[in-house]
């Protein structure tokens, strides 16, 4: 699922006993770099780059809503990867770094939506689509079948 999406848990609680998710085409994201700021310095280099949707212009936007962007600093970069090895972070970390990270989530959480999927043990994934104004479809996920479709 995460190869080609970026997956955005709605809610947090714990103890829910159905989890359910967003999905983001990877397609609809882009990586931005700064302009190279040339110095006297031969060290110098950037050290953050920005993480954008940045979504086709088929796709309606929210009027008065912001893009979503995250600032990756060389710092989180870091902090992602022990986190990928096992390590968890503390409050101090949650608190300062992860803010950027909040406020990504939440912007693309606040998206129009026509699906997401659920599920109760992360193995086994179902899709709920809204067909029109009064009708849904649930049916087992397929990411082979989804990868790279509208959101």
């Amino acid at each position: 699922m995460a190869e080609g999406f970026i997956c955005i848990r709605a809610g947090q609680n714990v103890k829910a006993r159905v989890r359910s998710f967003r999905l983001f085409p990877l397609a609809d994201f882009a990586i931005q770099v700064p302009p190279f700021q040339a110095s006297r310095f031969l060290e110098y280099t950037n050290h953050h780059f920005t993480f954008v949707h940045a979504p086709d212009e088929s796709k309606p936007e929210v009027p008065g809503s912001q893009r979503a962007t995250l600032i990756i600093s060389l710092d989180l970069l870091e902090l992602l990867e022990e986190i990928n090895g096992g390590y968890i972070p503390s409050p101090d970390d949650i608190s300062g770094i992860f803010i950027n990270m909040l406020t990504f989530k939440y912007a693309l959480a606040h998206l129009p939506y026509t699906r997401v999927l659920l599920t109760r043990d992360d193995k086994r994934y179902y899709e709920l689509t809204q067909i029109d104004q009064a009708r849904l479809r649930l049916q087992v996920w397929q990411p082979e079948r989804r990868a790279g479709n509208e959101n």
